[in-house]
């Protein structure tokens, strides 16, 4: 089997998502039993998956517009996966609005949403939501990428790249809610490690119902036998 040598960016990627998990790591040894809104200290650097080009970055003001170029052009597909939105939800006002929640959660340590980047566009959307600390430390994990990019692995790398943040930062479990008949996403989260763990009847309000929803799961254990 030949092995092609990596080019230098994806050398550089690769160097720059190692360099911040073992930093977040080493903070964890003198952060455990501090306070939920104290484990922020500052921007998250991106997190690059050296396999796609695959970027997770923190999304900014100036990331509105794209923002919403996205949720307009999804509006259908990520219809039957999400709440019921409102028509202001389609407007930059309200999308700005929303990456200033976002920036708020991530300083009080209630969750971390990253933008999925490829050949520097934003193609996707990963959150590890609704943090819990204490004995749980656990987050939920939310995904959508682009119907445009659907089926070339972005999702997968996005999830695992996620995951990687999570232990990063600590957290010992991440779990995701999907819909039983999601064959694409239970693909996912079966490359990127997740386990079945059963089936919450009525459990998610989307699209305006309620519906069931599979449970599925990783912990760190999972991932570092």
């Amino acid at each position: 089997m030949l092995i092609e040598p990596l080019a230098p960016a994806r050398i550089d990627a690769a160097v720059a998502l190692w360099t911040y998990i073992l930093r977040e790591l080493a903070r964890r040894g003198t952060r455990d039993d501090a306070p939920h809104h104290a484990r922020r200290h500052g921007p998250l650097e991106p997190a690059v998956s050296d396999t796609l080009g695959v970027v997770l970055r923190v999304l900014e003001p100036a990331d509105a517009g794209s923002l919403l170029e996205l949720e307009l052009r999804n509006r259908v597909p990520w219809r039957a996966t999400g709440p019921l939105r409102a028509e202001h939800w389609f407007t930059l006002q309200a999308q700005r609005r929303r990456l200033e929640d976002e920036a708020r959660d991530r300083e009080e340590g209630r969750a971390l949403a990253f933008g999925v980047f490829t050949a520097g566009t934003l193609t996707g959307r990963v959150a590890l939501g609704n943090i819990v600390r204490g004995p749980f430390q656990n987050a939920y994990l939310g995904y959508g990428i682009d119907e445009r990019h659907a089926g070339r692995g972005i999702g997968t790398a996005a999830v695992c790249e996620a995951i990687e943040v999570a232990w990063a930062e600590g957290l010992h479990r991440v779990q995701a809610a999907v819909s039983p008949s999601n064959v694409a996403s239970k693909r996912v989260l079966e490359k990127a490690g997740f386990r079945r763990e059963g089936l919450a009847l009525r459990y998610l309000r989307l699209d305006g119902r309620w519906t069931d929803q599979e449970l599925w799961a990783i912990t760190v254990e999972d991932v570092r036998r």
